[in-house]
């Protein structure tokens, strides 16, 4: 490698990515549920209120995401007698 040259490349797109650019399958899913968010939403919601664990945790995953900025503790099983 010469004194002069960096250990990194250039990029194949320097301008980077368009602002506000999508995925094809992003918009694809975005056309299949046009219209139907609202009623998805509310069937999710009943479907918990219902007692389904899993739409349970969907909901509340999206009302109230997983902080990043602290540590989640842990316990460990090993001190427990089987």
């Amino acid at each position: 490698m010469a004194a002069n040259s960096t250990s990194f490349r250039k990029s194949g797109n320097p301008a980077g990515k368009p602002r506000r650019s999508r995925h094809r399958t992003t918009r694809a899913i975005d056309e299949l549920l046009a219209g139907e968010a609202g009623r998805i939403t509310h069937k999710a919601i009943e479907m918990a209120c219902g007692g389904d664990t899993v739409a349970l945790r969907l909901c509340l995953e999206r009302l109230a995401p997983p902080r990043k900025d602290r540590p989640v503790p842990l316990r460990s099983t090993a001190h427990r007698k089987h």
